[in-house]
């Protein structure tokens, strides 16, 4: 009833929760982020180096950050946040901040763990928000499968 469809990106002024799955009437479900499914398209704060946050389906307070190249300078704390090119976000949500990082010994790029915004058992009100662009998007995809 308050036109929540599936696919929207929910958070809150913490940072990133997860993204609308099902919806009926009066309910719907919310992906989290702390689900080893989701991947959040993400860059560090300032940048246009881009990365994917996922969680490791360990400690529901850390997700992981992949494919950041290991030539930029990273410091404990820097923020993390939503590229914008996914189709769930817009730019620049919270995503986390750097817990701990290395150089990955197998590639050229960083292993980065991400201290999350919120807490699961802290959410007291969220915000949904829709990609009007996303029936458009979606039909552009299923034409290149």
């Amino acid at each position: 009833n308050d036109s929540i469809e599936s696919d929207m990106g929910v958070f809150n002024s913490d940072g990133i929760i997860g993204v609308t799955t099902n919806v009926s009437a009066n309910n719907c479900v919310v992906l989290s982020v702390f689900n080893t499914k989701t991947y959040i398209s993400c860059k560090l704060h300032n940048t246009n180096f881009y990365g994917i946050a996922h969680w490791n389906g360990k400690s529901i307070y850390y997700l992981e950050v992949e494919q950041i190249p290991n030539h930029i300078p990273l410091k404990i704390g820097d923020s993390i946040v939503t590229s914008g090119i996914s189709k769930y976000f817009p730019e620049d949500i919270l995503v986390g901040t750097i817990d701990t990082f290395y150089k990955n010994p197998n590639n050229n790029f960083y292993q980065i763990r991400l201290k999350t915004g919120f807490k699961v058992n802290e959410i007291k009100s969220v915000y949904i928000v829709k990609n009007i662009n996303l029936s458009e998007r979606k039909i552009l995809e299923q034409q290149i499968k």
